[in-house]
């Protein structure tokens, strides 16, 4: 009796210690929080979606009007902002389900002239946050569909994925972009990890770029995965 009733008081005094601790830390965070907020008017663009990519991972921070004043004085400051912090900003938003219209309409106008700065990485990631928010601009979609294909040499299996993603749930059927991802996918088939394959199929399909599976639900899982391997890979 005793020692089950010593096991129950550690584990009451073990729960105490991790409540403290998690009220610590909200106080840590809501005190940085009040001091960020304070200094807005400071930050530059770097510090701005430094600011924001914070408040995207870590949700405590969003609280007490953080991401609204930094959007706020983002959009004041937009014309300044070099091409990876417009890229940060999009990204962040998206993460947030953030869907600022006026903003990140501006920010389009802001990243079409930028794009050639913008690594592949980036204009995966800008097309795919736009897209995951549904903010649609078809000039910024043309001119990224052109940065892409200059530069789908450099594309990993996830960032093709992403584009043709990003291109299939907003319904832009771009015809060169699908050709280049098609090429590039071929060149990446025996080097492409299962999230890629099922990135790009679904991508393919959203597009309406791929013919019917043509798989057996009694098929091993090792038989279906070759079999959409070789699908992406015979892609016409």
């Amino acid at each position: 009796m005793r020692r089950g009733f010593g096991g129950e008081h550690q584990m009451l005094r073990r729960d105490v210690k991790q409540k403290k601790q998690k009220k610590s830390a909200a106080d840590v965070l809501r005190t940085l929080a009040e001091k960020a907020k304070s200094q807005l008017q400071d930050l530059g663009p770097v510090g701005l979606t430094q600011l924001l990519h914070a408040c995207a991972r870590l949700p405590p921070l969003r609280k007490h009007g953080m991401v609204e004043g930094i959007l706020e004085r983002a959009h004041d400051k937009l014309d300044t902002f070099p091409a990876q912090s417009l890229s940060l900003l999009v990204h962040a938003c998206a993460r947030m389900q953030q869907k600022d219209v006026p903003l990140l309409t501006k920010a389009a106008k802001c990243i079409a002239p930028l794009l050639p700065e913008f690594t592949a990485q980036a204009l995966a990631m800008t097309a795919y946050s736009f897209a995951k928010i549904e903010v649609r601009s078809e000039i910024l979609f043309y001119l990224l569909a052109e940065q892409i294909i200059q530069k789908m040499p450099l594309f990993s299996g996830q960032g093709v994925g992403l584009a043709l993603q990003a291109y299939g749930k907003l319904q832009i059927d771009n015809k060169k972009l699908v050709q280049a991802c098609r090429k590039h996918v071929r060149a990446l088939s025996d080097e492409l990890t299962l999230w890629e394959v099922d990135a790009i199929e679904q991508g393919f399909e959203k597009l309406n770029a791929l013919g019917p599976r043509n798989l057996s639900p009694t098929e091993s899982s090792e038989r279906k995965i070759w079999a959409r391997w070789q699908r992406l890979r015979d892609v016409p």
